[in-house]
């Protein structure tokens, strides 16, 4: 059971524990001070992800993040947006570039956000070559450009929404991953409001929702999915699930 991107806060912290011991969880730091937090977890749920935000992109400088990065599973989440952000395309670019070196010498992966900005950053993804997850891709253009750089894509919350159903039919398999974004965005993107411990349950749900659109049985599909985080963080695959 996997959840590909998420955000907690320092309430969650103590439930994790109280999640199915197979779960594994991205969570995403979003300031220095998170950072410092998630990673200070001696917890075999939760890989951390350390990125400047775009949205965040004129309230810190990557170096604040800088002492994070090389702890860190993965960079991100990191890129751009002209849609629901207001820091200027050019100061976002700026970090955006910079995080990918970055990401580049640590020799890690890095998970995108590329909200409005699609066309913007396929030249600057496809001279990164380290593995690259695409989260929560909405948009109906692009995506067989994204497709084409091997990408990695977590399904967002809402297959309501047409352009979220197509990437969950046409990533391969073995690049797909699901994500909720945290549970404020469940909600956002659902319109129900659901507690932490029932993150499990709404990630089964999605699953089986994916699973029945791409005409297989759950269970494949979780155990690939299992594959497929082990393989974009670059750690082995190990019996019981994957581990650090």
């Amino acid at each position: 059971m996997i959840d590909a991107h998420t955000h907690l806060i320092p309430q969650h912290l103590p439930q994790l524990k109280e999640l199915p011991p197979e779960m594994r969880l991205i969570a995403n730091a979003q300031t220095p001070e998170e950072a410092g937090l998630l990673l200070s977890k001696r917890e075999p749920r939760l890989f951390v992800s350390v990125g400047l935000h775009p949205w965040q992109a004129d309230r810190f400088s990557v170096e604040e993040f800088q002492p994070y990065y090389a702890r860190a599973a993965a960079v991100g989440e990191i890129g751009m947006d002209s849609v629901w952000c207001e820091v200027p395309l050019k100061r976002q670019e700026e970090v955006f570039c910079r995080q990918l070196e970055l990401a580049e010498q640590l020799q890690k992966p890095v998970i995108l956000h590329t909200k409005g900005c699609e066309k913007r950053i396929l030249p600057r993804l496809s001279c990164f070559s380290g593995r690259k997850l695409i989260h929560w891709y909405s948009s109906t253009d692009y995506l067989e450009d994204y497709l084409a750089l091997d990408c990695y894509f977590s399904v967002g919350p809402d297959l309501s929404d047409e352009a979220v159903r197509r990437v969950a039919c046409s990533a391969p398999i073995h690049r797909l991953l699901l994500e909720t974004d945290g549970i404020d965005a469940i909600a956002w993107a659902t319109g129900k409001q659901i507690a932490f411990r029932e993150v499990p349950a709404f990630l089964e749900s999605q699953a089986a929702r994916v699973a029945e659109l791409r005409g297989i049985s759950k269970e494949v599909l979780e155990a690939q999915m299992e594959e497929n985080l082990c393989t974009f963080l670059g750690i082995p695959p190990l019996e019981g699930g994957c581990s650090e």
